[in-house]
């Protein structure tokens, strides 16, 4: 991944209309657009729930082991969004015995790539969902 100054991202904010995962949830979440044209963003963006005990082994900062990995039948990439990003302790809400923080980033940063590609994000061993972007 090519990285590039996106203004605001990546970011530790709940992405506008996202709803709270439900209480009981505990891992990864994510939603990605399933296509995005020429010039346009293909903005990631998810959520995570971890119990305390686990978080505790995984990073003090959980957005900053957070990773993506992204695969298509040509180019593939993994990558760490947050790696060069100053995370603070209110990127986090922390209660009720679990960690739980919501993230966007860019997934191609500006690269012009074309096809269909698979991402996921893992945060210690919980893997999120898997998402289909095609870019065009």
């Amino acid at each position: 991944m090519i990285r590039s100054p996106a203004p605001g991202l990546p970011s530790t904010g709940r992405a506008a209309g996202a709803a709270a995962p439900a209480f009981d949830f505990r891992g990864v979440r994510i939603s990605a657009p399933a296509q995005v044209g020429p010039g346009e963003k293909a903005i990631v963006t998810g959520v995570f729930v971890v119990p305390d005990a686990e978080a505790r082994t995984i990073d003090e900062r959980l957005h900053a082991a957070l990773v993506v990995v992204c695969t298509s039948v040509g180019p593939w990439f993994v990558d760490r969004p947050f790696r060069d990003v100053m995370l603070f302790d209110d990127d986090e809400e922390r209660g009720s015995g679990v960690r739980r923080g919501y993230f966007q980033f860019d997934l191609f940063e500006d690269s012009e790539v074309t096809g269909e590609f698979f991402l996921h994000v893992s945060l210690g061993h919980y893997l999120s969902n898997v998402a289909t972007v095609l870019a065009i």
